[in-house]
């Protein structure tokens, strides 16, 4: 946007059509009338070039002059500030730019779009559906005044859903319900080996955090409680130094608690916590992996068992008949 004398040349562009040059008046009331409301500026450019526009607009619900778009043709909403963010129709916060990794930072998308670089899009990786669901407990929904509609609808439902555990039966080789026991327990006693492995881990980096921090506190401490024994355990020097001699005495505490003949090394420590460290990280993506397949089989278990209690139980009923 140019000045020149008292008018301002600018770049109109109206929405739907292509950017057109005209010349206003150089004063407020001029851009009031060529926005349709109150003026709102950004300045997106190094250059020094405003962008005017109807700070009301998007309340108004005013057309798009120009929309970033997604697939689907919805039109994002991009906010401008320290950093630049959007958000689609259906999110509810916005996303950064640079929190979408490499290639996405506002200076790399700029590049792209002045052709000086290419752009190579983060490929998606599809979500993995659930092989199969919990059945219905039909009995009890009619116990709790469901009707017949919703008992027809569990019945297919159920049926969908025990063919999908069938599926997952024979693909896991389980022929009986004692295999099916034998998987089970297996699977249980492997997530509760992998979860006590991390619990003990977990519980030694504790001990070990606290263990430095009263080491540190004990050799910090040590001159003031060496004073405070040579004056007498003088009441006048506790008060003086009552903080220093707390953190000597609980750290003694914690040494005797321990059982401790000689106190570690704090390098030792922090080597052995670090370690400790690592095999938390290493055992946790099996322990996920353990809890999601325990949970798998308990799900088809009680799938089956529960499949052919429903079955028993209508039979029961057309004998009765």
């Amino acid at each position: 946007m140019e000045q020149e004398k008292n008018t301002l040349s600018v770049l109109q562009i109206a929405p739907g059509q292509h950017p057109k040059p005209i010349e206003i008046d150089n004063d407020l009331k001029a851009l009031q009338q060529a926005v349709g409301g109150s003026i709102g500026a950004s300045y997106p450019f190094e250059d020094p070039v405003a962008i005017v526009y109807n700070d009301d607009g998007k309340l108004m619900g005013l057309p798009l002059n120009r929309a970033l778009r997604d697939e689907s043709g919805e039109a994002y909403e991009v906010k401008r500030g320290k950093f630049t963010s959007v958000k689609g129709a259906r999110p509810k916060r916005f996303i950064r730019f640079r929190t979408l990794g490499a290639g996405y930072s506002e200076e790399e998308l700029k590049a792209v779009l002045a052709g000086e670089a290419e752009h190579c899009p983060r490929k998606k990786h599809p979500v993995q559906k659930q092989k199969f669901q919990m059945l219905v407990d039909i009995q009890a929904k009619l116990a709790e005044g469901k009707g017949d509609g919703y008992a027809r609808w569990a019945k297919r439902y159920n049926l969908k859903e025990m063919s999908k555990t069938l599926i997952f039966l024979q693909e896991n080789k389980i022929g009986s319900m004692d295999e099916m026991e034998e998987q089970v327990r297996a699977a249980t006693m492997r997530y509760h080996k992998l979860g006590d492995s991390i619990k003990a881990a977990e519980a030694r980096m504790a001990e070990i955090a606290g263990m430095k921090t009263h080491i540190i506190n004990y050799a910090k401490t040590r001159s003031s409680y060496e004073a405070y024994r040579k004056a007498g355990y003088s009441k006048r020097f506790l008060e003086a130094n009552r903080e220093s001699i707390a953190l000597h005495k609980a750290a003694k505490a914690a040494f005797d608690e321990a059982g401790l003949k000689k106190l570690p090394k704090v390098k030792e420590l922090s080597i052995e916590y670090v370690e400790l460290l690592k095999k938390k990280k290493a055992e946790y993506p099996s322990y996920r992996k353990a809890r999601e397949r325990m949970q798998e089989l308990m799900k088809a278990q009680k799938n089956v068992e529960m499949f052919f209690a429903d079955n028993r139980s209508e039979q029961e009923q057309q004998q009765t008949r």
